[in-house]
């Protein structure tokens, strides 16, 4: 995975992210952090064993074009930000 992420990264011009997989029969993927610079590819074992190098690529790439529009940074801090105003409005 890492070596994937590596070629897709160079192709996108960005840092290359580091991938965590996850050990769950569930086949999914996701980006998290806030900015390039601090991001992570999630991948679930499921997801490896389901798909051949060519798909996953495709996976690795549609994450990593949520970390290049910093739509991880977005979805990072969201949760936090509506948190914060709903704690205002009720309080």
């Amino acid at each position: 995975m890492h070596d994937i992420a590596t070629e897709v990264s160079i192709a996108a011009g960005i840092r290359t992210p580091e991938v965590v997989i996850i050990t769950d029969t569930d086949p999914n993927a996701f980006a998290v952090g806030i900015g390039p610079e601090s991001s992570y590819i999630m991948v679930t074992t499921g997801l490896i064993s389901t798909l051949d190098r060519e798909e996953l690529e495709g996976v690795i790439a549609h994450e990593m074009s949520h970390i290049r529009n910093n739509d991880t940074e977005l979805m990072t801090v969201l949760p936090f930000s509506s948190a914060d105003y709903c704690s205002l409005q009720i309080g």
